[in-house]
């Protein structure tokens, strides 16, 4: 293992403390105006950080009663874990077999599995921080 100096080391932490912000920064302001009340949301100058936090999207979000919101929401996301379940196990069907292959064909050099790896992180990974 190569030896690297401390400074390189502290900048790659930095550059992978900065890549985490960014990414993360998107969901916190959602976050934070979910909380926060219309009239803060309008306000100039904009308040950052809500006067009074407003749970009260959240209330309407677990309440399960039928016909509600979060009734919907549990619906809605049963559906999405299965439409999930079942593409997660079809990628699976076809991709370890065809893997299996590859790997014992000499011909196929490393560079196509970092292109195939390459594939494999979602477009919709990368909508919300962008």
């Amino acid at each position: 293992m190569e030896h690297r100096s401390p400074v390189f080391t502290i900048f790659i932490y930095l550059c992978a403390l900065l890549l985490a912000v960014l990414i993360l920064a998107p969901f916190a302001w959602l976050f934070i105006m979910s909380i926060s009340s219309t009239n803060d949301l309008i306000s100039k100058p904009l308040r950052w950080w809500p006067e009074q936090a407003d749970w009260s999207r959240y209330q309407l979000l677990t309440d399960m009663t039928p016909n509600t919101h979060g009734a919907a929401l549990m619906s809605a996301l049963k559906n999405s874990i299965l439409v999930a379940a079942i593409a997660t196990l079809a990628a699976l069907v076809v991709s370890v077999p065809t893997r299996w292959a590859l790997s014992r064909s000499s011909a196929v050099d490393w560079s196509l599995g970092v292109v195939i790896g390459s594939y494999m992180l979602p477009p919709v990974a990368l909508a919300v921080p962008l």
